[in-house]
């Protein structure tokens, strides 16, 4: 079976891009935006599910416990204000949409009034509107020396932005573009990205799949193995039985040792249906008899069935005496078919003996 690797890459670009687009849905459900207004910085949830803020820190001031522990685990973006930011915009042929980061970085010399290490900047692609082969790329730029200062401000206060950004337009619900987003620190670093973790997970199940398929075969394999020494056992037993040498031992035996070899082991069965004889009524007949050891089943027919179990126990010969399995009535005889197990006692007497 051969594989299209190429489909398959794109099946895990698409399951990955649904991933991230997850992770950053509830990311945003969780997240916190602060804003600085004239009395210092309003901190509120991204969603907007709440009008009123969180809390509001004067500049420079410490964060209140309460708000404080309402922060804590939650990822803190700082918005930026309009004053700060400078907005471009360019169109690039929708081929280009691969090399987008390239294009950008070598054109913000070019767009940015600072130098091109003191500025800080982000992007968003979108389809032109009147040539359907390009891209409207909207560039937000500011400088890098106004985020460390809200960097700072902010760290005066206790708070750690995770990102900093900017709104493509002043309209309420514009789409937000990071500018500057804190570097990860320690184990942080280390994250897989989502194409990388399905790509573990799928090897770890396949891992898995081949790991129980190997196992069902060595069981089952270890399974026909005792199967095949038991049947080699049994037929080793019969072969055995049936070799010449023991149809020599017993031919070589009296015919009196042969009789009572003989009575030794067919005596008892003829003894318990001697005593079964006498101990049934006449309206009952077996059809079935089996007997291990001392344990006696037999099954048959009679017109009533519940009086025989006593008396099996009241001749003397069974004990425990019960049905094991349902008394049932045939449609065409009448008659009560039975199921009775009892014990056949060590030593049978019979009347005259």
């Amino acid at each position: 079976m051969q594989v299209d690797v190429g489909l398959l890459l794109r099946w895990f670009e698409t399951l990955a891009g649904i991933v991230e687009d997850l992770r950053r849905w509830r990311q945003g459900r969780r997240s916190i935006v602060i804003r600085k207004e004239a009395e210092g910085f309003v901190i509120r949830r991204a969603d907007g599910s709440e009008s009123s803020p969180i809390g509001k820190v004067a500049m420079g001031a410490h964060l209140p416990a309460d708000v404080a522990l309402n922060l804590r685990g939650r990822p803190i973006d700082f918005e930026l204000d309009a004053s700060h930011v400078v907005a471009r915009r360019l169109t690039v042929p929708s081929q280009a949409k691969d090399v987008l980061s390239g294009i950008v970085r070598n054109q913000i010399e070019r767009l940015s009034p600072w130098p091109v290490a003191k500025t800080v900047y982000g992007f968003e692609a979108s389809k032109n509107q009147e040539r359907t082969q390009g891209l409207d790329v909207a560039i937000l730029m500011a400088s890098r020396k106004t985020i460390d200062a809200i960097c700072d401000q902010l760290a005066a206060s206790n708070l750690t932005p995770r990102r900093i950004l900017a709104r493509t337009s002043p309209e309420e619900g514009s789409p937000a573009l990071p500018l500057w987003t804190r570097a990860p620190i320690g184990l942080a670093s280390t994250v897989l990205s989502p194409v990388r973790m399905i790509a573990a997970a799928l090897g770890a199940l396949v891992f898995l799949s081949a790991a129980a398929t190997l196992w069902g075969f060595l069981a089952a394999n270890e399974i026909w193995t005792e199967r095949g020494d038991v049947a080699a056992r049994a037929q080793a037993l019969r072969q055995s039985k049936a070799s010449p040498a023991a149809k020599a031992s017993s031919a070589a035996r009296s015919p009196g040792e042969r009789a009572w070899a003989m009575k030794e082991g067919g005596g008892a069965a003829v003894a318990v249906l001697e005593a079964l004889t006498r101990a049934l009524p006449d309206d009952a007949y077996l059809i079935d008899l089996s007997l291990e050891g001392a344990n006696l089943r037999v099954t048959g027919f009679s017109t009533n069935a519940p009086p025989l179990i006593g008396a099996l126990q009241e001749s003397g010969q069974f004990s425990g005496a019960h049905f094991f399995s349902a008394t049932t009535k045939d449609p065409q005889t009448g008659l009560y078919r039975f199921s009775i197990e009892a014990q056949v006692a060590p030593q049978l007497k019979f009347a005259g003996d």
